[in-house]
């Protein structure tokens, strides 16, 4: 077992919050981190009589629901001070979720979700700012920075700051209304299947960042359990959600008539049963450049995925091959409705 792993099961959630807490403020002294700690700032004269908290972050190599995480973690901060919240995703950049074309130029998290009653332009003219710190996690009673199952109290918690503050793009919500009719309209109860491959692939390859990241169970087990789940739910229909194209391409033959899957670009983390590396982008992505040597259309893969996971989210009972970001969202999404959940181990 490594080191990381073994912390993890030895000390308790609460207590590494608490010494990654004091780890960052001993090094947010050094010059090298002073810009990335908390601090106060005045940019002109507007809104003298409200304070905003904004919200920036080191997202170079998050995912999207990683993002959203934080954000909420954030948010809940702000409200307890009386901050109004916004979030900047022009001047810190987010390339897991953003087009390299519009660095500098969008705010990525308004492709995704609405500010709340103040632009970003608006809060840049503003006198009272309160840039969040990017390297401590701030002080809040839950805290989503790290995966773990969020229990109903939690969930509760969460409405009215999702209502509030996570109000989908127009776009999207009519995209996710469009597609939940097409795919689960007649189609009796709906059992969504969540398998997040990427991370069984770091893994597989002891990656450094892969002890951050939930191992899943195996592909075999995912679809042995999802039968038997299907028949104990009584659920007519299976809802596959992966980041696999050959894990999808299992289960819904696996299905048959049954299987349903949204159309969108997928990787190939697996072939044949095995793992492909990391280090060979062209063999992993459907959605490579070979011609630019790059992964384009980040932010139109996160907003697929986004509408996969917010269906995932209405369906009558889910599976997951494990913990991950989009099966959080899942079940904070739908707010205790789930009449049944099970989580796999690996």
């Amino acid at each position: 077992m490594k080191i990381i792993e073994l912390y993890k099961r030895i000390i308790p959630r609460t207590a590494r919050t608490a010494i990654n807490r004091f780890y960052f403020q001993i090094i947010g002294i050094l010059p090298k981190y002073r810009n990335k700690v908390k601090r106060r700032a005045s940019f002109g004269n507007k809104n003298s009589d409200k304070t905003f908290y904004l919200i920036r972050m080191n997202a170079d190599r998050l995912g999207l629901f990683a993002i959203v995480s934080y954000v909420l973690d954030h948010i809940q901060y702000a409200k307890d001070k009386g901050y109004f919240p916004i979030v900047d995703l022009k001047n810190y950049y987010a390339e897991g979720i953003q087009n390299s074309e519009d660095r500098g130029r969008k705010n990525a998290w308004e492709d995704f979700y609405q500010q709340n009653n103040y632009s970003l332009n608006e809060v840049y003219k503003s006198k009272r700012v309160v840039l969040c710190n990017m390297l401590i996690q701030p002080r809040c009673k839950y805290l989503l920075s790290e995966y773990h199952v969020p229990d109903t109290n939690e969930i509760a918690y969460f409405q009215p700051l999702m209502r509030e503050y996570l109000k989908l793009n127009p776009q999207i919500s009519d995209r996710i209304d469009k597609l939940r009719s097409e795919l689960f309209e007649g189609k009796g109860r709906i059992l969504g299947v969540a398998v997040r491959r990427l991370f069984s692939l770091l893994h597989e390859f002891h990656t450094t960042n892969a002890s951050a990241h939930p191992d899943q169970s195996s592909l075999d087990d995912v679809i042995r359990s999802v039968l038997e789940y299907k028949e104990k739910t009584n659920c007519q229909t299976v809802f596959v959600c992966t980041d696999d194209r050959e894990a999808s391409d299992c289960l819904l033959a696996a299905l048959g008539d049954s299987g349903i899957s949204m159309d969108r670009r997928l990787s190939h983390f697996y072939k044949n049963g095995r793992p492909v590396p990391l280090s060979d982008p062209i063999k992993i992505m459907e959605y490579y450049d070979a011609k630019s040597d790059k992964i384009v259309g980040n932010g139109d893969l996160a907003i697929e995925y986004m509408i996969e996971t917010y269906l995932l989210s209405r369906c009558d009972c889910m599976l997951a091959s494990g913990m991950s970001g989009n099966v959080r969202m899942a079940l904070l999404l739908n707010a205790n409705r789930y009449e049944d959940v099970l989580i796999m181990e690996e």
